[in-house]
């Protein structure tokens, strides 16, 4: 029966390939430099009759069962069947959108793709940022060019950050809802783990991550699409070692008052800093601006990892900052 079920599948993908899609997400182009066409594109729509089409045979919605996948699984092999959701009660939609302040951050390296995922962000309202990864440096995402991998080419990113806010500005015209900042998150800059010397690294001073990490800023800064950056003041380290992002936290040095040097250099960005903050007290001392050694702090607060997840009673205070 297993057999059967895979054959059905294969064949049934096989037909997609050669004879098109009759009922998918309009295809995508490759990715664009230019960012005049961004507008000249259009945002996904369902093609085919599917809007229309008879409810012939259907799936029952069932709970625990009727979810993404099933219906991703089932989708490959049908284009027509109606699939249900599980059922949602309506109070958690009516409350999901009551959480905010929520950033949706997203990842990828197609400006295209991204602005029509940006888009459907938008769309779905409630989220007050979408932010572009450009700082994960695990193997799995940085394979997809994604992530910290995007550092190497600032101008990309440039172009990436200008597809979203394409996205966001045309999926909200005609209406007065607010629309979402586009926000990136990223690294003071990435290396080679291979060659990557962390003893040689820790006797240098924040000169050389600082003219790597203001290069890159100010390739997206300039496109005025970027509200706000997150910077987790370490380097990235690409490589295929593991775990990589063990690897990345304790070997590569924190340098937290590079974060306040951009802030003053790119008045019109917002900063938050990344890294090393493991305490409601030093998120104070950070928004107080003590943490970085400056009497003038522009850096508007702190990004929590790991510290949140292991001791998340920790930061019950957090509304008193």
């Amino acid at each position: 029966m297993l057999w059967n079920c895979l054959i059905v599948i294969c064949l049934s993908v096989m037909t997609r390939l050669f004879r098109g899609t009759a009922c998918a997400l309009s295809p995508l182009p490759s990715p664009l430099r230019n960012r005049d066409s961004f507008t000249s594109l259009p945002l996904p729509t369902v093609t085919g009759d599917c809007g229309n089409s008879k409810e012939l045979f259907s799936i029952a919605p069932m709970m625990g069962h009727t979810n993404r996948h099933y219906r991703y699984f089932v989708r490959l092999f049908s284009e027509r069947t109606h699939l249900y959701t599980e059922m949602v009660p309506a109070s958690q939609i009516v409350q999901a959108f009551r959480r905010a302040p929520v950033v949706l951050q997203i990842g990828g390296g197609d400006p295209e793709v991204l602005r029509q995922a940006a888009a459907i962000g938008a769309a779905y309202g409630g989220y007050v940022d979408i932010n572009l990864n450009c700082g994960c440096p695990s193997n799995a995402v940085r394979g997809r060019s994604a992530g910290a991998a995007l550092m190497r080419d600032p101008s990309h990113v440039a172009h990436c950050v200008e597809a979203m806010q394409e996205g966001i500005f045309e999926m909200g015209q005609g209406t007065n809802k607010l629309k979402p900042n586009v926000t990136v998150k990223h690294r003071l800059g990435v290396r080679d783990a291979a060659t990557f010397d962390a003893s040689a690294d820790r006797s240098k001073d924040d000169a050389e991550a600082y003219r790597s990490c203001r290069q890159f800023v100010n390739a997206i800064a300039l496109t005025g699409a970027v509200a706000k950056c997150h910077v987790h003041a370490r380097y990235g380290l690409l490589g295929d070692f593991t775990p990589t992002t063990i690897q990345n936290r304790n070997v590569p040095p924190l340098r937290p008052s590079i974060v306040n040097q951009l802030a003053e250099d790119f008045p019109s960005v917002e900063f938050v800093t990344n890294g090393g903050v493991k305490s409601l007290d030093e998120v104070s001392q950070v928004v107080r601006g003590g943490r970085h050694g400056s009497g003038v702090n522009n850096v508007v607060g702190a990004m929590v990892g790991r510290a949140a997840i292991n001791h998340p009673c920790s930061f019950a205070a957090a509304d008193t900052l």
